[in-house]
């Protein structure tokens, strides 16, 4: 990606750190309500528990109501970090599927 690519995808999202145990885990990088998690590298496959980012998806569900995100066709199922976090799939296109949240589905009487 190019220097000027890098910096107009910069200028329209949002960047929020998510921790796990006191350490900055990750990153959720939002585009009004599109969410897409970047886990730091040295945290891959513990910085994305429903317990590390639960928090900051519950704060991000009462500020804008609902998430969305989309996850390429060709991600392995062990990486749909989305589908583990309770997103729920809404439609497919050629290059992605798409997927939805509106509300904590891990809260007892969801």
């Amino acid at each position: 990606m190019s220097e000027a690519m890098t910096e107009a995808f910069l200028d329209r999202v949002e960047i929020v750190p998510f921790e796990h145990q006191g350490h900055v885990t990750g990153y959720l990088l939002l585009s009004g309500n599109e969410v897409h998690i970047l886990p730091k590298k040295e945290f891959r496959g513990r910085a994305c528990s429903r317990k590390g980012i639960r928090p900051v998806v519950d704060r991000l569900l009462a500020q804008r109501g609902y998430l969305t995100t989309r996850i390429p066709l060709d991600t392995p199922a062990k990486n749909r970090t989305g589908e583990r976090l309770g997103f729920t799939w809404t439609w497919r296109d050629d290059r992605f599927d798409y997927y939805i949240l509106a509300r904590n589905p891990f809260l007892k009487g969801n």
